[in-house]
Formats: C-alpha cells, structure tokens, sequence
C-alpha cells in the first residue's frame, strides 16, 4: 500500500482518539483541496497493509483508524488487505473504520469509479462492498470550494455527506469540525481536520 502519511493520534477525524492514514494519489484533485500533496501517485512510503495493521493495533488507546488522502479508493485492493489484516487482529471489537471519498455512494455502489489496478466493473463493486462491509461511517462527496461549509462535522462543503454504515456511531457521536497542529520529535509539523482559511 502507497501511503503519504501516518498520525497515531487524532481527535478531530472521528469519534474519539483515532490513528489517521493518509494514502498516496488522487485523480479527483478538486479545485481548493486541502491535501494537494497527496494527489500525485509517486512518492509515498510503500508499506506492508500486514505490519500497518500491527502498527495501528498497537497504538493505546485508540478507537479506531480514519483513511483519507489522497483517495482511498484508488488503492481499494490493498485497503481491503489493511481491513482485513486489522479485523484479524481485532474482530473490531473496540476498534472502528472511518473513510473520506471524494466518491459518493452512488458511484462506489455502480462500480463507476477508477482504480488504479482494476478496470472491470463487478470487480470494482466486490472490492467496495468488501471495504463497505467494515466500515463504520464515511465521508463522501467530491469537495466543492463554491459549497465550503463548516457547520457539519466532517463535511467541508454542503453535497457531502457524512454516511453511517453501522450502528456503532449516532451523528451525535459526531464533533463540530476543529483541527490540531502536532509536532513531532523531529520538528514533523502535522495539521490536521478543519483549519480556519488561511491558515
């Protein structure tokens, strides 16, 4: 799995705290995204989705993992192999699935999506149904600039939507949108969530 990042711990990407993996590429690259860094397929760490997992067990305490990106979904093959090494570990007792797409339901439901490995319809729709299967919500939606909108939790412009897939989750269990700014050990600046514009 290509990744562009990895935070161990985040409070503003879903309920409680939740490791964050942001994969590598994008095609959808909407006008005013947040994370223009993560659109280009090169670069990025090639990691294990096995010895992730074992890496996002492991982390105290936490709730739960959120993908984003980049878009998740182009890598739907090995982030199916991710979910599967973490049910493994966990059976998700404890341990929840959050994603942001820029792909609404619709699209992932009809298998009228790109992928970067696959191109067959019926294959891109098993591949969803077996992310859907674990997911316990998800953002989705293309951001659109002209639509920006911080009065929702998660969703930064209106058409999205927040997409519960499970009944672990109410939409109360849900925070106003806030950001951190983590800095690490070696001076690694991360923000994350829903800066204000300018920042």
């Amino acid at each position: 799995m290509n990744i562009h990042s990895f935070m161990e711990r985040s409070y503003v990407n879903g309920p409680g705290a939740r490791s964050v993996v942001w994969t590598r590429g994008c095609l959808l690259a909407c006008p005013g995204c947040w994370n223009k860094d993560t659109h280009s397929f090169s670069g990025g760490h090639l990691v294990d989705e096995s010895e992730l997992a074992d890496q996002l067990v492991d982390v105290p305490d936490s709730k739960g993992v959120t993908f984003s990106g980049g878009e998740p979904m182009h890598q739907a093959f090995d982030l199916g192999s991710l979910i599967f090494h973490l049910w493994r570990r966990t059976k998700f007792q404890d341990f929840s699935l959050g994603m942001y797409t820029g792909y609404t339901l619709q699209e992932l439901e009809s298998g009228e999506y790109f992928t970067v490995k696959d191109s067959d319809k019926a294959l891109k729709q098993r591949w969803w149904h077996s992310v859907r299967r674990y997911m316990d919500f998800a953002v989705m939606g293309r951001y659109n600039q002209l639509q920006a909108d911080n009065s929702r939790p998660l969703c930064s412009s209106r058409n999205q939507r927040l997409v519960l897939f499970s009944n672990r989750y109410t939409l109360a269990d849900f925070a106003p949108q806030q950001f951190e700014v983590q800095i690490g050990s070696e001076g690694l600046v991360q923000v994350t969530g829903f800066p204000p514009e300018g920042l």
